[in-house]
């Protein structure tokens, strides 16, 4: 009935820069979007990496609007990768992503993504090109505002001393990715 034995599962993921997965992750869930909010939200992320936050401290403020409500939902704005493909390792994320992945794609260079994944897939230059026909206004970016300087600083911080530095398996699979 099936024809899944003879067919090989190829398993793909993309990974977003870890600054703009930071970025992106706020104003996904933001209720309120201004320049203030996202630095509010920055530092109070820059705190808790640098140690001057506990669980408690998290779980108190989780009633206010933009923070993280639990340590799973801070740590999937950005170390995702680390958490669940390498417990709370970045070497061992590395590992997962170089042998447990076909393909390892860059959501900033999607375009080449979307051609490696076509030709991992075996489709057409006209089947591919189907592809994000049809997706939705509502998940595009338009409704990020512009970096400033300050936001985009803190973001980094954030970025490298996060748990498993996230930028490390980013590094990583950037290096390795080829189109």
């Amino acid at each position: 009935m099936f024809d899944l034995q003879r067919k090989r599962i190829l398993v793909s993921t993309i990974l977003r820069d870890p600054v703009e997965r930071i970025r992106s992750w706020y104003y996904y869930w933001a209720v309120g979007q201004s320049h203030t909010t996202f630095l509010d939200w920055l530092q109070f992320r820059r705190d808790f990496v640098s140690g001057n936050w506990t669980q408690a401290g998290l779980e108190a403020q989780s009633h206010e609007p933009n923070f993280a409500a639990t340590l799973s939902t801070f740590h999937m704005s950005c170390c995702e990768y680390e958490v669940y493909l390498g417990q709370g390792s970045v070497e061992r994320a590395k590992v997962a992503l170089a042998t447990q992945f076909d393909l390892v794609g860059i959501t900033e260079r999607m375009s080449d993504s979307i051609v490696s994944l076509g030709k991992l897939y075996g489709k057409t230059a006209e089947e591919m090109a189907q592809i994000g026909q049809h997706i939705g206004k509502d998940l595009e970016n338009s409704r990020k505002l512009d970096w400033t300087d300050e936001e985009k600083s803190l973001a980094t911080y954030i970025a490298n001393k996060s748990p498993g530095r996230p930028l490390g398996h980013f590094t990583f699979s950037l290096s390795r990715f080829t189109p």
